[in-house]
């Protein structure tokens, strides 16, 4: 059986070294890695290559140097050795093999805190080295989907990014997996059928317990400490550690807290970034969690720092063949020594937009209709964040910090600079290709079936891409308000602390008990305490000022008068708006209750229907506007699929309707009406060849008699 996925290790090492040492962390598969490689370059039956592992019960009683004499005697080429470090004197016992088998080639796997240089004398200048890492989200990518995307170094991606994001885009739209990636992706075990939480919580500990304790020879009673600084380091997030605070919550001195972050790193739970030109035993810049699946176990979903994991993603993804430190200025990080990273907390959006313009040029508009949805989404995401920093504000300014407040301020700024004339732009591009077609199915022929799904897919597109210049609007006014709240707050909050405080005792009772007469002066003391009313002094020029008449000046008072109840207000308009739209939904359920009978109907029978049953007429048709609405949308959506809008209304954030909305209506009617659970979708055609349809004596909102004249329609239910 072939392995699901060939690692790009299995490439870059030099099979022919006679002594190769495979480090990687607990569970990123480096026994899968060793098997992996018999099977390709020895095949399953071939004896000349054999696995073993050292923690098996045999080598309690038997030395690894008898066996290896004993394979290669035998005709054994390659030995592949796994769980080395649980064997005493291993170091030795390779090196010995080394100088007295030099038919044998021998490969083993250890932990990534093994220093197997450092710590093994023994192996220096015989053992070569390397890193086998968890999955790459390129590896994650092509085993999801399947496809083969080859890896690419920094500098391609710096040169060649947009070719690169062009082909993949054109395969496979990556976001769709990337939270899945950053959630569980890393390591390969999450294929397994167990709770990958669970799983990774236990591969965690093993890290601790044995790749830190065991390897380093640490006591057993320091476990808990180890375990709760990993704890406040994710909980704390990636800012520069305090190591004084950490010292004092984990009872250690401050140079074992830095020894400790290093083993922590030594074992992949931690990313340490230090400025340029400096490493350890330097106190770092900033600390993060090795990969972004580790802070879901530790952290609860709703409170993991989505751009942190952004942020650790990248640190982990360049670290590989790249020199990473701490960026300057407003810069997450500088890669190799020239080019510096900010990770946007829009980053996501402009990807989406990206992909969105590259549907949209290969004429993929299938595809552009789910991109457009997405950027709506976001948006609606990031006004909704400018609304919870505003609520934050004005409950307590000073909870809120600067860095939050500049963070949502150039993050609203750029989104608005960097996408709003590309959106417009965007909308006018679509609205000609709209034009084109409808105009080629009139006057020239009709449209293809694919042509066809291409209209309906721009409607939609530029449907979407008005509600985004909305939210563009939407979030250019909140981030003015944002501003100027922020202003306002912290100014009443320093006014606050500049106004003088007196003490009632030392000022007031003190005083009393000391002089009584000074009672004399207490109207002095608290009049600022009280409102009282000015002194009323005669003004003479009113006397030979004008006169108004009494009832002028109470018309006047009357006129300025104004008791405006805001909420009364509010539910007034809610009112109408819920009467406005019950109007709407009778004209539906009618038109769903007829067109069930026989699975279809049009509006030709209906008028015949409504000629006998003249007090029918009202429901379906209210007024003028109502019915010409309703028709107008149901010919425009032409089909209306159930599953689809319950798919829309899972995923996407919608807005509130202010008035009629048919998708919404529809799907309120399917899923609360019994008689309409079964409906899976609805068709509308228009018939052109027959006779226009004439409803007579409708009103309107004026309460006007009209005659309304529109094409036949016929309405058809599909049912499951």
């Amino acid at each position: 059986m072939q392995p699901s996925v060939r690692r790009e290790l299995m490439d870059e090492i030099n099979w022919n070294d006679r002594l190769i040492g495979i480090k990687g962390s607990r569970g990123v598969g480096k026994t899968t890695f060793l098997l992996d490689y018999a099977r390709e370059y020895f095949g399953a039956d071939n004896k000349k290559c054999l696995y073993v592992n050292l923690n098996h019960f045999y080598f309690t009683a038997r030395t690894l140097v008898d066996f290896a004499d004993e394979f290669q005697r035998n005709g054994g080429e390659v030995l592949l050795i796994d769980q080395v470090f649980k064997y005493s004197d291993w170091s030795k016992e390779l090196r010995y093999c080394y100088d007295h088998f030099p038919n044998l080639r021998i490969v083993f796997s250890g932990s990534s805190v093994m220093r197997l240089k450092e710590e093994n004398p023994d192996l220096a200048g015989k053992v070569v080295s390397y890193n086998l890492r968890g999955f790459s989200f390129r590896e994650f990518l092509n085993m999801m989907t399947g496809n083969n995307f080859p890896s690419y170094s920094f500098a391609e991606l710096i040169q060649h990014h947009r070719q690169i994001a062009e082909d993949i885009s054109n395969q496979v739209n990556p976001l769709d997996y990337f939270q899945d990636y950053m959630h569980h992706g890393f390591y390969p075990f999450f294929r397994e059928k167990r709770n990958f939480s669970e799983n990774l919580l236990k591969t965690m500990n093993m890290m601790l317990e044995v790749d830190v304790l065991y390897i380093k020879q640490i006591e057993q009673s320091y476990l808990p400490k180890l375990r709760k600084l990993l704890y406040l380091l994710a909980v704390y997030g990636p800012g520069s550690p305090n190591v004084s605070q950490l010292s004092k919550e984990i009872e250690t001195s401050r140079a074992t807290v830095m020894n400790y972050i290093k083993y922590l790193a030594d074992a992949r739970l931690v990313n340490i970034l230090y400025p340029r030109g400096e490493s350890f035993p330097k106190k770092p810049s900033k600390v993060y969690l090795y990969n972004s699946n580790l802070m879901y176990p530790i952290c609860p979903v709703e409170e993991v720092n989505k751009n942190v994991a952004r942020e650790s993603f990248f640190f982990n993804q360049l670290q590989k063949d790249n020199e990473v430190n701490a960026g300057i200025k407003n810069a997450h990080f500088l890669v190799n020594q020239s080019y510096h990273f900010r990770i946007e907390d829009n980053m996501k959006f402009n990807i989406h937009e990206i992909i969105f313009r590259l549907h949209l040029e290969k004429q993929s508009y299938d595809k552009a209709v789910n991109d457009i949805k997405n950027v709506f989404n976001l948006m609606r995401i990031q006004f909704q964040r400018v609304q919870e920093a505003m609520r934050q504000i004005r409950r307590n300014a000073l909870s809120y910090s600067v860095d939050e407040y500049e963070e949502v301020l150039v993050g609203n700024l750029n989104t608005i600079t960097d996408t709003k004339k590309k959106f417009q732009e965007y909308k006018t591009v679509i609205q000609e290709r709209v034009k084109d077609l409808e105009e080629e199915n009139i006057n020239i022929r009709k449209l293809s079936k694919k042509e066809q799904q291409d209209l309906n897919n721009l409607r939609v597109i530029e449907e979407y891409l008005t509600r985004v210049l909305d939210e563009h609007q939407k979030i250019l006014n909140s981030h003015f308000d944002l501003k100027i709240l922020y202003t306002e707050e912290l100014e009443r909050l320093s006014q606050a602390r500049l106004i003088q405080r007196f003490s009632m005792r030392r000022d007031l009772y003190d005083k009393v008990l000391k002089q009584a007469d000074t009672l004399e002066n207490m109207d002095m003391f608290l009049r600022p305490l009280f409102n009282r009313n000015p002194e009323k002094i005669y003004n003479l020029n009113k006397a030979f000022s004008y006169e108004k008449s009494v009832n002028a000046g109470m018309e006047k008072d009357t006129e300025e008068e104004v008791d405006f109840d805001e909420e009364a207000f509010r539910r007034e308009k809610e009112e109408k708006l819920q009467k406005k739209l019950l109007v709407y939904e009778k004209s539906l359920q009618y038109l769903l209750e007829k067109a069930s009978v026989t699975g279809e109907v049009s509006l030709g029978q209906l008028k015949d229907r409504l000629d006998i049953y003249p007090e029918e007429k009202e429901i379906f048709i209210p007024n003028v506007d109502v019915f010409k609405e309703i028709m107008v949308e149901l010919i425009r959506n032409r089909t209306i699929d159930i599953a689809t809008l319950k798919k829309e209304r899972r995923e996407y954030i919608q807005e509130q309707p202010d008035g009629f909305q048919l998708n919404e209506m529809i799907l309120k009617l399917v899923e609360e009406q019994p008689e309409n659970n079964d409906i899976t979708s609805i068709e509308v055609e228009r018939l052109e060849n027959e006779e226009a349809i004439t409803f007579s004596e409708i009103k309107d909102e004026e309460n006007r008699r009209k005659t309304i004249r529109c094409s036949n329609v016929l309405i058809r239910l599909f049912r499951k």
